[in-house]
């Protein structure tokens, strides 16, 4: 079992004759909806022609464990300590690290590190605070996030897991690196992975209106 990052999943859906899987998606978004609305947000309108999505490379299924690590790597990364750092803690994604439990429990500002391991959803609105599920709209995975607030969050930890930027955006140079045999020699390859996928889907969710969706 693994964690899979969707887009575009009304359009995908569709294309291949799954009603059962649309029609639950729909009611999904239904209840997100309910709960933007309650936060004085738009209504998020889900795309429902296919549209191809540029993975960048990237791998799009992994285990739930890798992203662990991209958590407790940001968490390292946004108090304020260095890669040396985290290589010689070596956290190994442990969901019990004290500075990502902080940034789960106390903090609670990171879209990333605030979500579900397994199911949920990023919308392509700017909003700052997560928003949680109640008894009126308890949609998958219980919190709901910002696509905007994903890309935000993996800019400014980019430079701490080595990640190259071009200045418009590009990554073709990790999406290369990720393809080489040696990849998983890399001792942050676990948090580069995950990374990159959460970085194509969300560039494509802003560009096209389309949620990201944990699944």
């Amino acid at each position: 079992m693994g964690l899979a990052i969707e887009v575009n999943i009304l359009g995908q859906l569709l294309e291949n004759g799954d009603e059962e899987g649309v029609a639950f998606f729909k009611e999904e978004f239904e209840l997100v909806n309910k709960a933007l609305k309650v936060h004085g947000l738009p209504a998020h309108v889900e795309p429902e022609e296919p549209v191809e999505f540029d993975s960048l490379g990237s791998c799009l299924s992994f285990p739930y464990s890798f992203v662990h690590y991209l958590r407790t790597a940001m968490a390292y990364a946004r108090n304020n300590r260095t890669r040396q750092q985290y290589l010689e803690d070596k956290p190994d994604g442990d969901e019990n690290n004290e500075l990502l439990q902080c940034e789960l429990f106390e903090k609670t500002t990171s879209h990333i590190i605030c979500h579900s391991d397994c199911e949920g959803y990023y919308l392509p609105l700017d909003f700052e605070d997560i928003i949680f599920a109640d008894e009126d709209y308890q949609f998958a995975g219980g919190m709901l996030g910002s696509s905007k607030k994903v890309l935000e969050e993996l800019l400014s930890c980019a430079d701490f897991l080595g990640i190259e930027i071009s200045p418009d955006g590009d990554v073709a140079k990790e999406a290369k690196l990720q393809e080489n045999d040696n990849f998983e020699n890399d001792p942050l390859f676990r948090e580069k992975t995950v990374w990159l996928a959460l970085y194509a889907a969300a560039k494509f969710s802003i560009a096209h209106n389309s949620a990201i969706v944990f699944a």
